[in-house]
């Protein structure tokens, strides 16, 4: 049996200024990135690795040679499977790049073009990584040890997607956190995920202090308007508010922190996780307590907010969790 251990790469040099980097942003690691990825190497220590893939781009093979140098020296193949997707020429404008693909997509499936051979200049499209993900994911299948993947954020998606044997349609979106670990195995002729979106090790780097906004209520108001809006939308029921915006330490990092500047909206909610929406994006779970999606952003200042959604399965449990957590919380539905 395979146990594979996907790793996202540490934070780079473009991930602090929050730049989508594709594969023509090749830049290395942060100084933050370095200390990430020694915690993540220290934190491998316990697993018996004997492999390291990477992605060739300098930020994955910067980590990986970080986690290689902590476990005595295990070789790293550099594959070029595991490289970002890449959009291409569109790749230098990372602010307007989705909106540059639709326009040119929907020029080129006018012309009688099939989606699977539209790509951007330079570029590739979603089959061309669903593919060589793929062929990786096969050749390494049937290994009997313990491999460790360094690859991107949107290679990491395409392969927790085809471990559940998912077609494009119907992909599900997953957060992945700089250095996050996702591990899977394969046994039985099917990958199985054991865990998503994990970053224990980070918990040892000291966190950076943030600048409290100055209007809490007011930005509490909108906020929460946007809130109710997509609860409502999905029939929810029931929805609590907690956290840094019902405490009045909602703010701005002084620098990137986890991938974004801003404080996140936490809400505790009950809903059916059958049915949540696509556009929603997995962010992680706590065995027995909830799971959590990124359902939507909000701006304060230009600088983004993640509004994210605690879920509990059994609507009878919230205010036995809510006790249990001595959670403060306000009710919004």
């Amino acid at each position: 049996m395979v146990k594979l251990i996907v790793i996202r790469h540490a934070e780079s040099e473009m991930n602090k200024l929050g730049i989508h980097q594709g594969q023509i942003h090749n830049t290395g690691l942060s100084s933050e990135g370095i200390k990430q990825a020694k915690a993540l190497a220290e934190f491998l220590k316990s697993e018996k690795i004997s492999e390291i893939y990477s992605s060739d781009m300098k930020r994955a093979f910067e980590t990986a040679s970080i986690i290689s140098q902590s476990l005595g020296n295990v070789k790293i193949k550099k594959d070029k499977r595991l490289r970002e997707f890449t959009m291409g020429d569109f790749d230098n404008f990372p602010e307007k790049r989705d909106v540059l693909f639709k326009e040119f997509y929907a020029k080129e499936f006018a012309k009688g073009k099939s989606k699977y051979d539209i790509r951007p200049p330079n570029g590739e499209n979603i089959w061309d990584l669903i593919k060589r993900v793929k062929e990786f994911m096969e050749e390494i299948k049937d290994k009997e040890n313990t491999i460790v993947a360094v690859t991107h954020g949107g290679t990491n998606e395409v392969l927790l997607n085809l471990a559940q044997d998912l077609e494009k349609d119907s992909f599900k979106r997953y957060h992945q956190e700089n250095t996050c670990i996702n591990e899977l195995s394969y046994e039985n002729n099917k990958w199985k995920i054991i865990f998503i979106n994990k970053t224990p090790h980070l918990e040892k780097i000291e966190k950076i202090k943030k600048e409290i906004y100055n209007d809490q209520e007011q930005i509490k108001k909108e906020i929460l308007e946007k809130v109710t809006k997509i609860l409502s939308e999905n029939k929810i029921p029931e929805a609590y508010l907690f956290g840094s915006l019902l405490d009045k330490k909602f703010g701005e990092y002084l620098r990137q922190y986890g991938r974004h500047r801003g404080s996140n909206v936490n809400i505790l909610a009950y809903m059916d996780t059958k049915n949540i929406p696509r556009e929603w994006k997995y962010i992680d779970r706590e065995e027995g307590l909830w799971e959590i999606y990124e359902i939507g952003k909000f701006k304060v200042n230009e600088i983004k907010h993640r509004i994210d959604i605690f879920i509990l399965k059994d609507k009878q449990k919230i205010k036995e969790k809510i006790n249990e957590l001595n959670l403060k919380v306000e009710k919004i539905i």
